[in-house]
Parts: structure tokens; C-alpha cells; sequence
């Protein structure tokens, strides 16, 4: 199982290839109208900079989803995706996978971008510290906008042994 957390009866753990197809299946039931492609969550899941984690139900199903890349060379790391199962919301799920997959991005920043009509989610991140970044005009395929946002982390710490002086 390799549980990494629990919440409330649900266990946290890292999405593997042997999930793609249950998160294919929890994408087009959460986002109807722009589901990542079988491909896609599969370059999610092997891509280096990645985070990929499930919420696992008691029942064994997969309740919610989360993916996230680390930013690099100063640039702000993002939340791709997250998902909970309708039948899970209002549990926490959203909530407890995003401040997971931000401490594991290690980021200064962390930006994301959401339906402009998805005031649950919108409500969500901007409860959690998101601010607004700009409106993605058309952003989404049905012709959506979508709204950038941010969070500001604190700074990654810096290894101890970055301290110590050079030896010559």
C-alpha cells in the first residue's frame, strides 16, 4: 500500500504507471469537458519533475488526484491537475493533496490555472493563498477562460552542508 499520510480514512500515495487508467477515468468524470488524454497522465506520471499523488478511499477506490511540476531555474513550480471524485468532495481531499504536492514541489512560488466558472475550486485556492495572476482568454478547449494564479512559499531551505567552509 506505501501510505504516505492518512486523512480522515483515506490514505495518500504516490501515483504510479499502474494508475493511469483509473486517473483517465477520475479526470473524465471530475473535468467532463477536458480530461487529460491516456498519454498525457502517463508523460505526468514519468516526467522527472512530476509529483503524482492519489487519495485512496477506505473501499479501495481512487478518490482523488493530484500532479504537480517543481519549478526549475527560478521559475515557479505548477499544479497541472487535481481532482477529487464527487462522491469524495467535501471531505478535505482537495485541500490536504494541494498542501502536500506544495511541499513536495519545494518551490518559492507555485502557480496554477483554473476554470473561470469553477467558483469551488477558485474558492479553494484563493482560501489557500492563491492570488490572481491574469485571465487566460479561451484558455480552455470549449473556449473558457481560464484564471492564472499564485502562491507565494516560503524560500526552499538550503542544504546544511552548503554552509560549511571550502576546504583547500
Amino acid at each position: 500500500m506505501n501510505a504516505l499520510a492518512t486523512h480522515r480514512g483515506y490514505t495518500l500515495q504516490r501515483a504510479t504507471l499502474r494508475d493511469v487508467w483509473k486517473i483517465r477515468q477520475l479526470e473524465k468524470i471530475v473535468f467532463p469537458k477536458d480530461a487529460y488524454p491516456v498519454l498525457e497522465i502517463i508523460m505526468l506520471i514519468l516526467a522527472p519533475i512530476s509529483r503524482n499523488y492519489k487519495m485512496v478511499a477506505p473501499n479501495g477506490d481512487m478518490a482523488g488526484f493530484i500532479s504537480g511540476t517543481v519549478g526549475t531555474a527560478g521559475r515557479p513550480g505548477w499544479i497541472i491537475t487535481l481532482g477529487v471524485n464527487p462522491q469524495h468532495q467535501r471531505q478535505g481531499l482537495g485541500r490536504f493533496l494541494l498542501d502536500w504536492c506544495e511541499r513536495e514541489l519545494q518551490a518559492e512560488h507555485i502557480r496554477l490555472t483554473v476554470r473561470a466558472g469553477n467558483m469551488a475550486a477558485y474558492t479553494l485556492y484563493a482560501e489557500t493563498g492563491y492570488t490572481d495572476v491574469r485571465r487566460r482568454r479561451s484558455y480552455y478547449r470549449d473556449g473558457e477562460d481560464g484564471i492564472e494564479m499564485e502562491k507565494a512559499l516560503n524560500p526552499p531551505s538550503i542544504p546544511p552542508s552548503s554552509h560549511l567552509p571550502r576546504v583547500s
